[in-house]
Parts: C-alpha cells; sequence; structure tokens
C-alpha cells in the first residue's frame, strides 16, 4: 500500500519530531532498520514509562499527524501508524 505524499512527509516530520524527543527527554536509545521492513526505535525497559508519557503528550498537543495514535504491530511493539476505520 503507498500513502499520499501528505501523509509521507507527516511520516518524516513525525520522526523527527519523535527523535528529537527522545534524545532530549529519554537519552538513550537505538534506532536501525532501512532494509525493507522499516525502522525500529529501541529504548530501555526503564525509560518506557517516560517515552509514553512523552508521546501521549506529542498526541495530546496534535502534534504528530502521521503516528497520531497508539497501536500494536504483529510482534506487540506499540506506536505503529494504523488506518483508522
Amino acid at each position: 500500500m503507498i500513502d499520499s505524499e501528505e501523509r509521507m512527509e507527516a511520516k518524516k516530520r513525525d520522526e523527527k519530531i519523535i527523535l528529537k524527543t527522545v534524545e532530549n527527554q529519554i537519552g538513550s536509545y537505538t534506532y536501525e532498520g532501512n532494509l525493507g521492513r522499516g525502522y525500529v526505535l529501541s529504548i530501555f525497559n526503564d525509560d518506557l514509562a517516560k517515552w509514553k508519557q512523552e508521546i501521549d503528550k506529542l498526541h495530546k498537543a496534535g502534534t504528530l499527524k502521521y503516528y497520531d495514535h497508539w497501536g500494536l504491530d504483529k510482534h506487540g511493539f506499540g506506536l505503529i501508524a494504523l488506518s483508522k476505520k
């Protein structure tokens, strides 16, 4: 499935916002991928509550336009873009 150009731009903006938030508020993380399966942002267990709190703030403020709600992928990972029905 190919997204619209507008949604793809929103995705790029959201990724930058999320990474900047993690760098400023969390500190330790890994971000890897780009092998046709997307990217994975990994955060230590001890930082997950803070991570969720920061993303919830972005959701509440309406800052994120692509990753605008929580969801789980087939592996149980959260904050993926899911189509709204």
